[in-house]
């Protein structure tokens, strides 16, 4: 097996080893290899050209029940008590150039607030870090929120339109990340049979409300925050 030698070699091999181990055509296994490496289940070093196993290889292995969670229960013992230090949820993922593939994800149990990107998915590995920044931010004003409403505190002018401003900040990274899928969805998001459309619609519509401008709520935070009184309902 061609993808097994490469994977269980002890040192990447070349062309030349491959060929005398398998005693193949070197027209037959460079269309093998050729297909392997379109396919991302190869790659090959272009200064020493020798192989290794590509990043499809993690993505077929993640589909079979047998061995999707050996890496997650593997690392459990680290990641169980990270997830109950920080409270928030953990992804364990593996990265390949600019793609992860997502192995686990845990969750702590007291989270109000989720992101849920695909396990055993390939992800951009940009194409999250928006939203996980707008929820880091959500999170932390909603347990600032809850903690001193349930002590009885007031909220001071500075701490209302921050959390306005907040509020638009994560409506506005809602808005880029659905704009950029859209953007790479091809000319079929635009058919009405299409979920990208509804969804691109939806967010332009929802993002109009003045609350979730930013020109509006951090307008009002930068006046406060240098000592103006607001001039608009915060």
């Amino acid at each position: 097996n061609l993808l097994q030698d490469i994977a269980t070699s002890e040192l990447p091999p070349s062309f030349s080893e491959l060929q005398k181990r398998h005693n193949l055509p070197k027209g037959t296994l460079h269309n093998l290899l050729h297909t392997l490496q379109h396919h991302d289940f190869v790659k090959r070093k272009e200064v020493t050209g020798h192989y290794r196993i590509g990043f499809s290889v993690l993505e077929v292995a993640a589909t079979s029940a047998a061995n999707v969670d050996d890496l997650g229960r593997i690392l459990a013992s680290v990641l169980e008590p990270l997830v109950e230090r920080c409270q928030e949820t953990c992804h364990l993922g593996v990265l390949s150039g600019f793609s992860e593939q997502i192995i686990r994800r845990i969750d702590h149990a007291a989270q109000v607030v989720r992101i849920a990107p695909q396990v055993q998915r390939r992800h951009q590995a940009h194409s999250t870090s928006g939203g996980l920044a707008a929820l880091a931010l959500m999170r932390s004003d909603i347990r600032e929120i809850f903690t001193k409403a349930g002590e009885g505190d007031g909220f001071t002018t500075l701490e209302r339109v921050r959390f306005r401003r907040d509020k638009a900040f994560v409506a506005q990274q809602c808005l880029n990340s659905v704009n950029r899928l859209f953007e790479f969805s091809g000319g079929h998001a635009i058919f009405n049979s299409e979920a990208a459309q509804r969804y691109h619609r939806d967010i332009q519509a929802a993002v109009r409300r003045d609350g979730f401008m930013m020109e509006l709520g951090g307008l009002q935070y930068g006046r406060v925050a240098l000592g103006l009184e607001p001039d608009a309902r915060i």
